[in-house]
């Protein structure tokens, strides 16, 4: 009975490696090093946005690579976000969409147009340059300090796909 326990665990353990591929590290000089990590998505069939997080700070974007393991899916574009606890990144996440301008005397709903000069809103039907006050941002979901990676992905079927993430 136990022998039979023993081969069955044994038998479990080794299918379940084969069923998730491990992940890998190549370290060359300089501080340099290729990963290859696996992951799964669920996503729908045609254009999908994922945020992957668990991503390195100093990441090469050049060397972004997402495979297929199990489907037709294709990797459209991708943009990395390293620095989001810099005021002016963190601002960028912004851009065209609405913010609060707080003042000694009032909130104001305006959409941010422009930060890198100056402070630039619409506000009703009017463009400010920069009015006095401060922005209130929405929070957003994800923690402002974690690198990750924004992918906007095509899958040719819905469901569960097994990736191969390369950087």
């Amino acid at each position: 009975m136990k022998k039979a326990l023993l081969s069955l665990m044994a038998l479990l353990i080794g299918a379940a490696a084969l069923a998730a591929p491990s992940p890998s590290l190549v370290i060359y000089n300089q501080g340099w090093a290729i990963v290859r990590e696996y992951r799964e998505f669920v996503l729908k069939a045609g254009i999908n946005e994922v945020r992957l997080t668990g991503i390195p700070g100093r990441l090469d974007e050049g060397s972004v690579k997402l495979r297929s393991l199990d489907g037709d899916i294709a990797l459209l574009e991708y943009s990395f976000r390293h620095d989001l606890a810099h005021p002016s990144t963190l601002l960028d996440r912004y851009l065209g969409k609405k913010v609060q301008l707080i003042s000694d005397r009032s909130v104001q709903e305006v959409e941010l147009l422009s930060h890198r000069q100056g402070l630039i809103v619409k506000a009703d039907d009017k463009i400010l340059i920069n009015p006095p006050g401060w922005l209130g941002l929405p929070l957003f979901e994800e923690s402002a300090h974690e690198p990750t990676l924004d992918c906007l992905i095509e899958a040719g079927a819905m469901g569960r796909h097994l990736v191969e993430l390369t950087y």
